[in-house]
């Protein structure tokens, strides 16, 4: 089957569920970046109590697509991601904002310019600043590689792919209920090298996105097992985990995963390797006593 060549652009997937009051703000922020590259934003609403909010929309590059059930926000992406007509794709919740900036520098054209040049990269990250409740920037402040993934480093929600590779990953996996973001980092790694493909990450040192925090505590509070998730994780996505242990019975690495999980202060020391004026600022932020390891452990990421 010939391959078929997109068009360079990026494609912004929204799923939105019951938040569709935040909206307005999203598409603002990302018309006020004046993005060189042809974009379209793509929300999913998952069956919302309340759409009012969307269908007031009335911006040309926006595209709002209503599902008839409650599918859960995987499958929300997944829908963006099939629909999706650019090259490259960029998730958002649809609380978040994109980053405010010099509109000649702005995160998406630097990422794609940067993909452009290099085949070998599978995904671009950048920086995450929170705004609403708290303010600063997340404690994961720091370039990630493969290996750091297969040792349960963060893998932001909000990156830049390739529609390929996410298509080849089979998109977002449905039983993938809680740390959704890592594991499909993950799929896309394992999707490559299936592929015969390197598996470098890109990263870029400016804020990529705003992350809200709320007073609520609404965010990923659903009881779920960390280990079931990377046992899942391990046995959707063998290829990846086996370039790097080999193979190994799935209960013994999910384990060695477990285990190797970077603590708060193991990423607050990995920022400050990094940029040494982050890690200070999230101390100052965060109140952290830096010689208590108990104290580095709040809800805030």
């Amino acid at each position: 089957m010939e391959k078929r060549i997109m068009k360079v652009g990026i494609s912004i997937i929204v799923p939105c569920y019951n938040n569709g009051c935040y909206i307005k703000e999203l598409i603002e922020s990302i018309e006020n970046i004046q993005c060189k590259n042809p974009y379209e934003i793509l929300i999913i609403d998952d069956k919302s109590e309340c759409t009012s909010w969307l269908k007031n929309i009335r911006s040309k590059n926006v595209e709002v697509i209503f599902n008839k059930y409650n599918c859960g926000v995987q499958t929300a992406r997944n829908i963006g991601l099939n629909k999706a007509k650019y090259k490259y794709i960029f998730p958002l919740d649809a609380d978040d904002i994109v980053a405010k900036g010099d509109t000649r520098n702005n995160f998406i054209d630097k990422a794609i310019n940067l993909m452009e040049k290099n085949e070998d990269i599978a995904f671009v990250h950048g920086l995450v600043e929170m705004f609403g409740a708290f303010t600063g920037y997340t404690i994961s402040a720091y370039p990630i590689n493969a290996k750091m993934i297969a040792n349960k480093h963060h893998v932001q929600t909000s990156i830049i792919y390739r529609k390929e590779d996410g298509i080849i990953a089979n998109g977002y996996a449905k039983e993938i209920v809680k740390w959704q973001d890592w594991s499909f980092g993950v799929a896309l790694l394992d999707g490559r090298i299936r592929q015969g493909k390197k598996i470098e990450i890109g990263f870029i040192n400016m804020t990529s996105y705003m992350y809200r925090i709320h007073n609520d505590k609404r965010i990923s509070q659903i009881e779920v097992n960390e280990k079931e998730m990377i046992k899942k994780t391990i046995m959707l996505y063998p290829y990846f985990f086996e370039c790097f242990y080999g193979k190994k019975d799935y209960d013994v690495l999910t384990q060695i995963i477990a285990n190797a999980k970077p603590s708060r202060l193991i990423d607050l020391l990995y920022t400050a390797q990094f940029n040494l004026d982050i890690a200070k600022a999230i101390v100052a932020n965060r109140k952290y006593n830096v010689f208590n390891n108990n104290d580095i452990g709040d809800s805030i990421p």
